[in-house]
């Protein structure tokens, strides 16, 4: 796939190169892109609104099982928080025109943030 980074250039990134990533900043970004708000996260994420709050505002870190609810949340709903080698860290959409047919997924860059 092609993505343009800070510097506007367009560079080839592989698939399979994608990391799973979550930060306090990502995590904000895309319940903004869901248009959710930390009372939605939690409820869809099994956690706290609390734990929500102080992750997202960086008052403490979270444990890997968290981590993983609130990933497995923003998925549920087709967003993929990803780290790009060299380029950052980006939040991609994956909609699909039925959950039901294979195949016909479209991916897009929402966001692309360099530490």
């Amino acid at each position: 796939m092609k993505i343009a980074g800070p510097d506007r250039q367009t560079q080839s990134v592989s698939v399979t190169r994608l990391l799973p990533a979550l930060s306090p900043a990502l995590c904000r970004a895309a319940r903004g892109a869901l248009d959710w708000t930390q009372e939605d996260l939690a409820k869809r994420s099994t956690i706290s609104r609390t734990t929500v709050r102080d992750y997202e505002s960086c008052r403490h870190v979270i444990h890997r099982r968290t981590a993983s609810l609130i990933t497995a949340a923003f998925e549920r709903e087709g967003l993929v928080l990803t780290q790009l080698p060299e380029v950052g860290f980006g939040i991609w959409k994956f909609e699909c025109d039925s959950p039901r047919v294979a195949g016909r997924a479209s991916e897009s860059p929402l966001l692309v943030h360099r530490p």
